[in-house]
């Protein structure tokens, strides 16, 4: 949610809905990973576009910085092409204007990717689904 002043004594406030990852597995035995999303509820904001941020886990905790990829409005999935053999924190936000919802508030799926019949050499290089 966003608080934004327009006048003393007057709030502005801009609600930004915040989109739900509909994944769930905990292993995923591919290195192309498809993010699946739901819309934000309806009552928010008009929705721009979204963002599929990703971040490597190490295996002592510590976690990479975040990785953005921008997508329209009309996008509900993207295919990440992650590394095999590594933990991966992805979370989904939305645009509204020249707001975005706030990443800490979104649903992180938490996954671990390991190598399945797939003989594909495993980089971070990514595309839409």
């Amino acid at each position: 949610m966003s608080l934004t002043g327009i006048l003393p004594g007057f709030l502005l406030i801009t609600i930004l809905g915040i989109p739900v990852i509909v994944n769930t597995a905990k292993i995923v035995t591919r290195r192309m990973v498809v993010v699946v999303w739901e819309p934000p509820l309806e009552g928010a904001c008009p929705i721009d576009g979204y963002s599929v941020n990703y971040r490597e886990v190490m295996s002592n905790g510590t976690k990479s910085e975040w990785h953005s990829v921008t997508l329209n409005r009309n996008t509900t999935s993207y295919v990440l092409h992650l590394k095999c053999f590594k933990e991966y924190d992805v979370a989904v936000t939305s645009r509204s204007g020249y707001e975005e919802s706030n990443l800490s508030e979104s649903k992180i799926w938490n996954f671990k990717t390991v190598r399945g019949n797939s003989t594909f050499y495993c980089d971070f290089k990514y595309g839409t689904y």
